[in-house]
């Protein structure tokens, strides 16, 4: 039989594929941005919220063990797992020597952020109608609740699974307060994991709004980078909430829709159309042109994959694959035949096949380019959890990403790897 999203032979009965990584028997990882689902659960018996206004690509949750498993951890701190229970609302922390966390009591419903964690309170229940969310640190000591956040915005009728859906789907612990107020209004209104005021939704629309006057304004993607830059319908936005709006013009003048954002650097594209990629900083000065490349070598790359760590894309055409940086307006690989790559916190992953034998080589890169490891006769693959806006995303936080290799079996076995520490790998239970 063949994989369906990489094309490659694999043996019968195989539970992954050998080349990409991906479950066989189930359709390939999302790789173009889809809208979050509203009102579901609870919230979808009384009425329907309105989608809180953060597109993000969510990708396909692959599933490798009974348990969901996150991992966080800031640099030069230590690192966690977060498993979910049955009912994926609530579970526990895990440290590196399989250590239950002591959180006094309070029940953690997400990966953490910078040492901060959604629980459920003492005495609340996943199974209550509007469970108690408390933020807490890592000792258990509460930094803020989402009530008292709420009635900060005059919300009265309190969505926490909005709050808990964003906080996984976003790497740089956004509060998302969303709600109603006594006039029966939405109300949303976004904080850090410091429980400071961001801004709230009606400045997003606004942005967007404006934008609309730029000439040459096009409806781009909606994203958010690790440094909690936005993009949202094509407008770039800093982590403070300000629309950087010469990078904004600067691309529409070029005909080029924003697609992401990060450390100050706009990456403009036309997903659409080939080679149709720039980037630009804050002020509107143009960094890098792909088209420069481009026009050299006479062959159209198509976008395939931003990563929201680094300044790195995916460029591909029929035949070749390679790691472009938006900023440097460099090749950090140079594009190739017969290998596959992923996008990883802090570098990327390149598995090179080789048809004469049907084995694969995982070469693991840091994002400057330079190899730190080669596994030989193993396809890594990074595997995707939901949390990030990659198509095929590694999952981890501080200096960690995660990964799995598939032998031609279908056996999976999971590694932690630090990109930043030379790339080695430790194998996880």
């Amino acid at each position: 039989m063949f994989c369906p999203k990489c094309g490659k032979q694999v043996p019968e009965g195989a539970s992954f594929c050998v080349g990409c990584g991906n479950p066989m028997g189930a359709a390939p990882r999302a790789a173009s941005p889809t809208p979050h689902a509203a009102g579901t659960g609870y919230a979808a018996a009384k009425r329907k919220l309105p989608v809180v206004p953060i597109v993000a690509a969510v990708v396909a949750v692959v599933v490798v063990v009974a348990v969901a498993l996150l991992v966080f951890g800031g640099k030069g701190e230590p690192v966690y797992r977060y498993q979910a229970g049955s009912d994926s609302y609530a579970g526990i922390l895990v440290d590196e020597q399989g250590k239950t966390v002591d959180l006094k009591g309070y029940v953690p419903v997400a990966a953490p952020v910078n040492g901060v964690v959604p629980a459920l309170c003492p005495g609340s229940s996943a199974d209550d109608e509007k469970p108690q969310i408390a933020f807490v640190d890592m000792q258990g000591n509460v930094k803020f609740l989402l009530s008292d956040l709420a009635a900060q915005c005059g919300i009265v009728d309190l969505y926490p699974e909005q709050t808990v859906q964003l906080w996984n789907e976003t790497p740089a612990g956004i509060v998302a307060v969303a709600g109603y107020d006594s006039q029966d209004e939405t109300v949303v209104v976004f904080y850090n994991a410091d429980g400071e005021l961001l801004y709230d939704v009606n400045d997003l629309q606004g942005f967007v709004q404006a934008a609309m006057n730029v000439p040459g304004y096009q409806d781009g993607g909606s994203s958010m980078s690790a440094d909690g830059s936005w993009v949202m319908g094509g407008v770039p936005i800093d982590p403070q909430g300000t629309v950087l709006t010469d990078a904004l013009r600067a691309a529409a003048g070029e005909g080029l829709p924003v697609e992401a954002c990060l450390d100050g650097i706009v990456l403009a594209a036309d997903e659409y159309e080939p080679n149709m990629l720039a980037a630009f900083k804050s002020d509107g000065t143009k960094v890098s042109d792909f088209r420069d490349i481009s026009n050299q070598d006479g062959v159209r790359y198509e976008l395939v994959a931003v990563s929201p760590y680094d300044h790195l894309v995916l460029m591909q055409n029929d035949t070749l694959t390679g790691v472009y940086n938006y900023e440097t307006g460099k090749w950090v690989y140079e594009p190739v035949e017969d290998t596959s790559f992923s996008l990883t916190r802090g570098g990327f992953v390149a598995v090179e096949y080789d048809r004469e034998s049907s084995s694969a080589a995982s070469l693991l890169y840091n994002a400057s380019g330079k190899q730190l490891r080669k596994v030989e006769n193993t396809a890594l693959a990074t595997s995707g959890t939901g949390r990030w806006v990659l198509a095929n995303p590694g999952f981890g936080y501080g200096d960690y990403t995660f990964l799995f290799s598939t032998d031609a079996d279908g056996t999976v076995t999971r590694y932690k790897c630090n990109f930043y520490a030379g790339g080695d790998l430790q194998e996880l239970a």
